[in-house]
């Protein structure tokens, strides 16, 4: 093998290097990645007082609200509508809120003391069928 044949092959990989590292574009993210914007969901007891970050309530009582405020809608919130669904906490059926347009504040008042609460978000909007 000539010199020459030997110094081709490191060029011919390197060339090659870099013609994909100018090809690679940013990978293209799933659809569960986009961005919802910011928001902020709270709790306040039934009696009033400061709204609390939800996640940092350990339980609530019936009458009680959840707000669900946002900070930076996204761009073209469109269709897109939020609402919370809740375990009662007695066993009963699971209940879901009434929907509300994701890029304006919603409230929703308890009617049981929860087990569990799920806010769901519905980036084309929430079918309750």
């Amino acid at each position: 093998m000539s010199s020459k044949a030997a110094r081709a092959i490191p060029a011919g990989i390197a060339a090659a290097l870099a013609v994909a590292g100018f090809a690679q574009t940013q990978p293209a993210g799933c659809a569960g990645s986009v961005s919802l914007g910011s928001y902020r969901i709270e709790a306040q007891r039934p009696w009033g007082g400061d709204l609390l970050p939800l996640k940092s309530v350990s339980s609530l009582q019936a009458g009680s609200r959840i707000v669900w405020e946002p900070a930076h809608p996204p761009q073209k919130p469109g269709l897109a509508e939020v609402t919370a669904i809740v375990v009662p906490l007695s066993g009963d059926d699971v209940t879901v809120l009434d929907p509300h347009k994701a890029d304006a504040r919603a409230e929703w008042q308890l009617a049981a003391s929860p087990a569990a609460i799920a806010i769901v978000y519905g980036p084309q909007g929430l079918s309750m069928s």
